[in-house]
């Protein structure tokens, strides 16, 4: 794997970094911007190429991204931390995928504005998919002055989904891809970045779960891992169950005020015919005002919550030195869907294969891969 550094607004690669021997971790999550980090020892790079490296690593205007052997680009985004360890000479940078940068962009409807005043401004779409409103957030917030971004675009996709962004609400472009991801049916979103065919550059492609299929995943047969074979890529395995917000009845508080506040409600009966307690959870969505999103919002949050949340910590191989079969770093992401199979005689886990979603993926330079998992309803 190697880090390199590059332009943000062109996705131009300016260089490649040198690291220190542990110096170099990344991340790559569903639904969220992810993490390259890096540590750079300056003192050990040659006088004539240290402005480059220099240049090359402004915070905001340049990216880190984390490149496998392969060609995969497993994460990318601008540099927000930066610093000089003047004990070592290490320079130390921090960055965040690209939609990071989308959580500093504000949804607001490009100048110039109704009577010059951005509050009466608004964006309205409707008859979309709320993956083709995702793409139409990014796209509005490249056409303001220095927006534009190297990011692939999907085709639109009708749908039955509206929505209007007021210039008043002061929301920012992260913020409502966050939301548009949460509700019922909502889909995953991706900001996937990739090689240019010369490979002289990064671009990031926006992708989007679709109406007929909103769950971002491979194509084709799970990815498999197995905690009992006899050179298994699987090296730990731990489990963590957090039952904080199991709940059977879910409110979510919209918009307005006492009486006129709407409030989204939804609850199943389940656990507490099956001798749970009873137990609630909310949320609040203030700038929700359309009493329909604000249910979709409530049978989410209650599907989410109808059982405790379990999570898996694997730490696998990437893949180049075990047996055939083994998934190989950079060809899985944030949302496939595997299978890992525990052997018999394990001491918590029940034998058999749990099919678990892939929620994030992270490593460094030591070829050890961990994968956050969700285990399917009937796994946790």
């Amino acid at each position: 794997m190697r880090i390199v550094a590059g332009e943000v607004t062109t996705g131009k690669i300016l260089a490649t970094l040198p690291t220190t021997e542990d110096g170099a971790q990344w991340a790559t999550v569903l639904n969220r911007a992810g993490t390259v980090e890096a540590t750079v020892p300056l003192r050990a790079i040659p006088a004539a190429t240290l402005p480059v490296v220099l240049l090359a690593t402004e915070p905001v205007r340049c990216f880190l991204a984390a490149v496998t052997e392969t060609g995969h680009v497993l994460e990318a985004g601008p540099i927000w931390a930066h610093g000089l360890d003047d004990t070592t000479g290490h320079l130390r940078l921090g960055a965040s995928g690209l939609w990071s940068l989308l959580n500093a962009r504000r949804v607001i409807e490009a100048p110039p504005w109704p009577n010059g005043r951005v509050q009466e401004s608004s964006l309205t779409w409707s008859s979309l998919s709320l993956g083709t409103i995702a793409k139409r957030l990014i796209a509005e917030s490249e056409t303001h002055t220095g927006g534009g971004l190297p990011i692939v675009l999907p085709t639109d996709e009708a749908g039955s989904h509206a929505r209007t962004y007021y210039g008043y609400e002061s929301a920012t472009v992260g913020e409502r891809l966050k939301q548009l991801a949460e509700v019922d049916g909502g889909p995953d979103l991706a900001l996937q970045p990739r090689l240019t065919t010369d490979g002289l550059s990064i671009e990031w492609v926006l992708r989007t779960g679709t109406v007929a299929d909103p769950l971002l995943h491979q194509i084709g047969a799970d990815w498999q891992w197995d905690r009992g074979a006899a050179q298994s890529a699987v090296r730990l395995l731990s489990v963590r169950v957090d039952a904080s917000s199991v709940a059977s009845r879910v409110w979510v508080y919209g918009g307005g005020s006492e009486e006129a506040q709407l409030v989204g409600y939804d609850d199943d009966t389940t656990l507490t015919d099956a001798g749970y307690p009873l137990t609630e959870t909310d949320a609040a969505r203030s700038n929700v005002s359309v009493q329909g999103t604000l249910d979709a919002y409530a049978t989410a949050l209650l599907g989410s919550s109808s059982r405790p949340w379990s999570t898996w910590d694997l730490e696998v191989s990437d893949g180049g030195d075990v047996t055939d079969g083994v998934p190989t770093l950079g060809a899985y992401r944030p949302g496939d869907w595997c299978q890992v199979s525990i052997p018999l005689g394990h001491e918590y886990l029940r034998p058999g294969a749990y099919r678990s979603r892939i929620l994030e993926v992270s490593g460094g330079l030591d070829r050890k891969v961990r994968l956050k998992l969700a285990p399917t309803l009937e796994g946790r």
